[in-house]
C-alpha cells in the first residue's frame, strides 16, 4: 500500500467543500493578514466531525501543517470537559463515555459556540472511493482498468476511507501476480463497512442542525 509521509490536499479524496473552507480560513489569512482583520478575522475554532475513518485526522494534519499556531483545530478527540454534563453521571463513567463515544451530540452548547466552523466529514462518494483506490494502489502492480475501479467504487457503497484502505490491503495480500478486479470482489466479502446506518443518520441529523453547511 502507498504510505505517504507528507499529506497533500490531493491525498484527501472528495471533501471539496471542506478543503475549500479550510483553505479560506487557514491559507488566505496567512498570505494576506492585512485583509483578514476585524470582522474578516478568521475563526478561532474549527470542528471536524463525522463517522470514524472518514479522513478527519488526515485533513486535520495537513491543515495544522499549513499553519499550526493560527487557530485551535479540533479533530474531535476532545477531553471530558467538553462533553454535555449529566448530574446523575459518575465522573469515571463520564470519562469512559468520552473515550469511547466521541460524538458531536456530546458537546454542550457553550462548547459548540467556540467553533465558528463545524464541518461534517461524511462517507466518501463513488468518485472519492475510486480516487482512494487509485491513490492506495499507486505503488502496487495491478491490472485494474478505469472500468474496474468504477466497479469497485460501486461495490463499496457505505465504506469509509479507513474501510477502503483495509479493502485494498486485503485485495493486495492474496495475489503475487498483478492485482485484479476479482481480488477486490473476494475482498469485499471479507471487509465489510464499519459505519452502521443508524450512526450515520445521527451525524447527518447533527450536521443539519449545527453544521456549517448541509449536503442536499
Amino acid at each position: 500500500m502507498s504510505q505517504r509521509e507528507h499529506i497533500q490536499w490531493t491525498d484527501v479524496a472528495g471533501l471539496e467543500s471542506v478543503k475549500k473552507i479550510l483553505k479560506e480560513v487557514i491559507v488566505l489569512p496567512f498570505l494576506r493578514p492585512d485583509i483578514f482583520t476585524g470582522i474578516r478575522a478568521p475563526p478561532k475554532g474549527v470542528l471536524l466531525f463525522g463517522p470514524p475513518g472518514t479522513g478527519k485526522t488526515m485533513i486535520g494534519k495537513h491543515a495544522v501543517a499549513l499553519i499550526f499556531y493560527y487557530f485551535t483545530l479540533s479533530l474531535f478527540h476532545v477531553d471530558s470537559l467538553l462533553t454535555s454534563r449529566n448530574e446523575q453521571e459518575h465522573e469515571s463513567s463520564r470519562r469512559i463515555k468520552t473515550e469511547f463515544l466521541i460524538r458531536p451530540q456530546e458537546l454542550d452548547a457553550a462548547v459548540k459556540r467556540r467553533f465558528a466552523k463545524r464541518l461534517y466529514i461524511g462517507l466518501p462518494c463513488n468518485a472519492a472511493r475510486a480516487q482512494m483506490v487509485r491513490v492506495l494502489l499507486d505503488d502496487q502492480k495491478h491490472a485494474l482498468t478505469d472500468a474496474d475501479i468504477e466497479s469497485i467504487a460501486k461495490l463499496t457503497e457505505g465504506y469509509s476511507g479507513a474501510d477502503m484502505k483495509q479493502l485494498c490491503t486485503e485485495a493486495a495480500m492474496g495475489p503475487i501476480r498483478s492485482i485484479a478486479l476479482s481480488d477486490f470482489e473476494a475482498a469485499v466479502r471479507v471487509v465489510r463497512p464499519t459505519v452502521v446506518p443508524e450512526d450515520l443518520k445521527s451525524y447527518e441529523d447533527w450536521n443539519r442542525h449545527y453544521g456549517s453547511f448541509v449536503f442536499e
